[in-house]
């Protein structure tokens, strides 16, 4: 979890969301609400809340599967080998439960192809250092991250897996700028 403080300094933490305390002007999440949950959202959307300052914005990054698509024999497969515990949730759920949380959507954006783009680069790099690899994890596990990072090249291409970050705030925060460019920038509210 990523969190600003006032005056431009920021901190990575490396703790459960559960256990942080304290009070944000920006926090980004990024590729952990995989492992939060369709059960948990609302306890985690809510907690982001708490954490977040008044006029401060929230960041959340997360795969998410396109609406339609359920899971299959490849999301056990995930589950069980890849990201135990993990689940990925639709677009609209993970918007509802923020919303029912006291957040307000600011923006939508979709990342899809650039992941595909980089699941094929990290799958790529993983072969080329097979050796190394093998001195961390058997060849099985070794062989099963391979096979997800290839299907999962194919399912953001196939549009069966999408990444969104969705920017958000405390539902009625003012904001001083009416445009896109605040989102990027680092003054930013």
């Amino acid at each position: 979890m990523w969190c600003s403080f006032p005056y431009g300094h920021s901190r990575v933490l490396e703790c459960h969301y559960r256990d942080l305390a304290g009070c944000y002007d920006k926090i980004a999440s990024v590729g952990m609400f995989e492992h939060v949950g369709r059960r948990r959202a609302h306890e985690y959307f809510r907690k982001m809340a708490d954490l977040l300052a008044p006029n401060g914005l929230f960041l959340n990054h997360a795969i998410a599967r396109p609406q339609g698509v359920r899971d299959d024999a490849a999301s056990l497969f995930v589950r069980r080998h890849i990201f135990p515990g993990g689940q990925l949730i639709h677009l609209w759920e993970t918007i509802r439960a923020a919303e029912d949380s006291g957040f307000e959507v600011l923006d939508v954006e979709n990342l899809r192809p650039h992941y595909a783009l980089t699941c094929r680069r990290w799958e790529q790099r993983l072969a080329a250092n097979r050796d190394t690899g093998l001195l961390l994890v058997d060849e099985p596990t070794f062989r099963a991250w391979r096979l997800w990072l290839a299907a999962s090249a194919l399912s953001f291409e196939d549009g069966f897996s999408s990444v969104y970050q969705v920017l958000m705030s405390k539902r009625g925060a003012p904001r001083r700028r009416l445009t896109r460019e605040n989102m990027y920038s680092d003054s930013g509210l």
